[in-house]
């Protein structure tokens, strides 16, 4: 009997203690839950603060890199730092997207207006510096209003691009910092970690304004998508043609707009769980990844096997401690990176030197022959007589002329390193009679370099310590000259006061015979048993100067073999002849100044330079 009393009460006192039990871990959960949301508010305001304080150092370094001309010691901190200011609005950006009720608050549908301003606005930047880089590349004389006009546009640009993203995360520091229960007023919080809510379809076509600016912006990154199939399948291809020259440089700025545009149209597929939906982001992720790796394919390589193969070069052909070497103050003012992040997405600004254009050298059958004339900012006050880099424009010995074609913001920058650079015209052939031939075009060189030297003192010129540097065309004229200019065969053609320390070729045919058979010679202007003389690979000698070559591995038009066959031909008479090798890259490659072809081929210029004068 009092068992059967017992029981009922001892279910009594067990479902009480399990109330307890529950309860006491509800307590628990809800104490937890509070916890989790103190870090995670404390986590956003931190983050918060941090971006604030990244982006508005980041208005300041696209300001400095606009205005100030590259190669300072502040250029290594100042690339980490935009790469992780990049990163962490990247990753704010997406975060928002998935967490912020813009649809529910007002609040937060502001932040989300300032993030898809900020990627925009990202797109509206990379345009604006690109055409700064043209604008400066096509002769805009970089001391004149209107490049100042476009340098403006391209600050301005910047500062309201990183403006925006300032604002929103000042607005998420102030949804972070507000209690919880002030984030009930609104139907949903602002910050919502349980869930996203539904967007509204971005693809709902209303004609009204925002919607056909939305459906233009979608077409346009569609396009760009498009593009960014067309460039990996030139340099990839090793095609010849215009395009592909310049598809690596093309490639790279499809990776500055993939990453935002694809932010983009992430961002306006619905946040629904229909499959449709699912499959949109999804593949909208896929295909930006895809895209982006894939054009950063050439950069990579430029960065795994160029670079690490010219510094073995240059270790191997001047010593170990080959920079040391190199006074201090000399250095200081090179660039500290092979490739930096912060001139491709700013542009190089191009220094302010000392210049004079169009000075007549000579006049060759009724035809002025000139030149431009870059030097130090300032020299012309003093008497010194600097080193002189002799520039030779390409254009398959037909076409072009000195300045945009032979990519003047290049001579700009070594003239505001110490150096003189004369970029110069030669007679051109067309293939009719009375035109000028490769005797003639050596000739008129060797007269130029008469002329530099009887004008030492006018011109700040020391031709004792002269360099020729060329590209395509006009890097096999500067190899016949630098190569040549104290073979019998060229006597008094050149300057006796003449000699070259280095000689610096883009894309250079070597080898003549593997471009002209016997009919075609008449291009030489001589008998083909003074051919040799012509053919750089055949005046390489003991004396020989170092050579700094860069080439295309996937040129189309001067095969790679013609730089090998010039190694070659160098090291069998213990010379030196450093290769910088591009994979994937065509001719041309160097016509973006601001890119990381050229940044790589400054990089080491400058510093072939100073080893060779110092």
């Amino acid at each position: 009997m009092f068992t059967s009393l017992s029981e009922p009460f001892a279910r009594v006192i067990s479902r009480l203690f399990a109330t307890n039990l529950i309860m006491q871990q509800q307590e628990n959960y809800n104490v937890n839950q509070s916890i989790h949301e103190k870090e995670k508010r404390l986590f956003l305001a931190v983050f918060s603060v941090v971006l604030m304080v990244l982006n508005s150092f980041i208005i300041f370094v696209g300001t400095w890199s606009l205005v100030v001309p590259s190669g300072t010691i502040f250029d290594a901190f100042l690339n980490v730092m935009l790469a992780i200011t990049i990163a962490a609005n990247i990753f704010f950006v997406i975060m928002g997207h998935v967490y912020l009720n813009f649809n529910k608050n007002k609040q937060a549908a502001q932040i989300n207006w300032f993030f898809s301003g900020y990627l925009i606005g990202s797109c509206l930047m990379l345009m604006a510096n690109i055409f700064i880089t043209l604008t400066t590349t096509l002769v805009i004389d970089p001391q004149s209003s209107l490049h100042g006009i476009t340098l403006t546009a391209g600050i301005a640009m910047n500062a309201v691009t990183h403006l925006m993203q300032l604002l929103a995360c000042a607005g998420v520091y102030k949804i972070a910092r507000s209690r919880p229960a002030d984030d009930t007023r609104t139907i949903e919080p602002a910050w919502n970690y349980a869930r996203p809510v539904v967007d509204d379809a971005s693809w709902t076509f209303k004609p009204t304004l925002t919607k056909i600016l939305k459906v233009i912006g979608v077409c346009f990154i569609f396009l760009v998508y498009v593009l960014s199939i067309i460039a990996p399948t030139f340099f990839f291809g090793q095609g010849p043609g215009v395009i592909y020259w310049v598809a690596g440089d093309l490639s790279m700025t499809f990776v500055l707009f993939l990453v935002p545009m694809t932010i983009i149209m992430i961002r306006h597929v619905p946040r629904t769980k229909l499959k449709r939906d699912r499959v949109l982001l999804v593949s909208f992720v896929i295909v930006g990844c895809v895209l982006v790796g894939i054009n950063l394919v050439p950069i990579v390589q430029t960065m795994t096997t160029t670079i690490p193969s010219l510094d073995r070069q240059f270790e191997t052909a001047f010593g170990s401690n080959w920079e040391n070497k190199i006074p201090d103050k000399v250095r200081d003012n090179f660039r500290v990176e092979a490739i930096s992040l912060k001139d491709m997405l700013y542009t190089m600004p191009v220094p302010v030197v000392s210049e004079t254009f169009n000075v007549t050298y000579m006049i060759d059958k009724g035809l002025a022959l000139k030149f431009d004339w870059y030097g130090p900012s300032g020299v012309s006050a003093t008497s010194a007589q600097l080193p002189v880099i002799i520039a030779l424009h390409p254009g398959s010995w037909r076409y072009y002329d000195k300045g945009v074609a032979n990519n003047f913001p290049v001579s700009q920058y070594l003239a505001s390193e110490g150096y003189i650079v004369v970029d110069a015209q030669y007679g051109l052939y067309n293939g009719s009679a009375g035109t000028f031939t490769l005797r003639d075009m050596i000739r008129e060189i060797g007269r130029l370099t008469n002329y530099l030297a009887l004008n030492a003192n006018e011109f700040h010129v020391n031709v004792s310590r002269a360099f020729f540097l060329g590209r395509s065309a006009g890097a096999h004229l500067s190899l016949v000259a630098g190569l040549g200019y104290d073979n019998p065969f060229f006597a008094n053609n050149f300057s006796i006061s003449l000699h070259c320390l280095g000689i610096i070729p883009y894309y250079a045919p070597t080898n003549m015979s593997l471009f002209f058979n016997a009919s075609e010679q008449i291009l030489f202007g001589v008998s083909p048993s003074e051919f040799q003389f012509f053919n750089p690979v055949d005046l390489v000698s003991p004396t020989s100067p170092p050579v700094l070559c860069f080439q295309g591995l996937a040129d189309g038009l001067v095969n790679p073999l013609n730089a090998y066959q010039l190694q070659d031909a160098m090291a069998a008479r213990g010379r030196t002849c450093i290769l910088g090798m591009f994979p994937n890259d065509g001719h041309e490659f160097d016509v973006f100044y601001n890119y990381f072809y050229d940044q790589v081929c400054v990089y080491y210029i400058e510093r072939f330079l100073a080893i060779l004068t110092n």
